[in-house]
């Protein structure tokens, strides 16, 4: 995304305008200060997001796990003298603000492990030693287990891959250009004054 800001000097003294020239021209501290108030618009927004999206554990009666919140958290942001950018982590829940995208097994597995349960959801079926694989009367694969009773367990569903759909309300985009906006008058502000 970019944006493009036009000033207009007029009637500034010669000093403040030869002053707001030379911070233009190199705009790497400029461009660190967009940066940083984009982080902190997009921690904002993931404190909101995060708190309300729970469609997963609650569907199972499980506890959340936090995701959302660490992937909020490990936003980055970098700058140079062109360009403030946001660095978002690939392998989150905030990847689907980019548009839909399908997950696949890793590492020579055949299969994503889905939680089926409460009691497995947040875990890796590798941490549960007494599971065992069995086709269901729809043709589902599961990873089940006996309970005290002897009852089957549904703890995991064994799915080739997922879609995970867009969701572009994981990202303020809409409020990224008012807010660069307020950066850079802000930061202009404070380097005529100071």
């Amino acid at each position: 995304m970019s944006l493009t800001i036009k000033i207009d000097v007029t009637g500034s003294a010669p000093a403040k305008a030869a002053r707001l020239r030379g911070i233009l021209l190199d705009r790497t501290a400029m461009n660190e200060r967009i940066g940083r108030d984009a982080l902190l618009l997009v921690q904002r927004h993931g404190e909101t997001v995060a708190s309300v999206a729970h469609r997963s554990a609650e569907s199972l009666g499980a506890t959340p796990t936090g995701h959302l919140s660490q992937a909020y958290a490990a936003v980055q942001q970098t700058n140079d003298a062109t360009s403030a950018t946001l660095l978002v982590p690939r392998a989150s829940r905030l990847r689907a603000a980019f548009g839909a995208y399908t997950v696949k097994p890793k590492n020579g597995s055949r299969f994503l492990t889905i939680p089926a349960s409460a009691e497995a959801y947040g875990y890796r079926a590798g941490e549960f030693p007494d599971l065992f694989p069995i086709r269901s009367k729809a043709g589902k694969l599961l990873l089940c287990r006996k309970d005290s009773a002897g009852n089957l367990e549904p703890m995991f569903s064994l799915v080739p891959s997922a879609t995970v759909p867009a969701d572009k309300g994981l990202m303020p985009f809409d409020e990224f250009p008012a807010q660069a906006a307020r950066s850079i008058e802000a930061f202009t502000a404070e380097q005529l004054l100071s």
